[in-house]
């Protein structure tokens, strides 16, 4: 229910100026996107930036193959991290319990972030 901070062009222009460091992870069921994730990646770190499934993904937990396809393929390219996103919502203000809960079943844990705004 959040809004995504990258609009679809901005993705795609993306995804062509560093098409080595985004890449997207779908699931597909009856030739439609059941879940997918949005990866984006450093020298050290893959981040999920974008997840999502449909209900007929949630029912099978096809975003649950999603993250654990690609944990697998970053630890077999040598990164050192997977981020799983944030977990908060109203900019770190609230903690979203449920995606927490999610991420915490792949072994995830929490850190918490100073955010400080500086007026240039």
């Amino acid at each position: 229910n959040a809004s995504p901070v990258h609009t679809l062009p901005e993705i795609t222009k993306l995804a062509k100026l560093f098409p080595e460091n985004i890449e997207c992870v779908i699931v597909v069921m009856g030739g439609k996107a059941a879940a997918g994730a949005l990866l984006y990646k450093t020298h050290s770190v893959t981040r999920t930036q974008y997840m999502a499934s449909d209900e007929e993904g949630r029912k099978i937990g096809a975003l649950d193959l999603v993250l654990e396809h690609s944990i697998q393929r970053a630890r077999e390219a040598g990164f050192r991290h997977f981020d799983l996103g944030t977990s908060s919502l109203e900019q770190g203000k609230i903690l979203n319990q449920n995606l927490y809960q999610f991420k915490t079943e792949f072994g995830a844990g929490g850190a918490v972030f100073e955010q400080f705004q500086i007026a240039l």
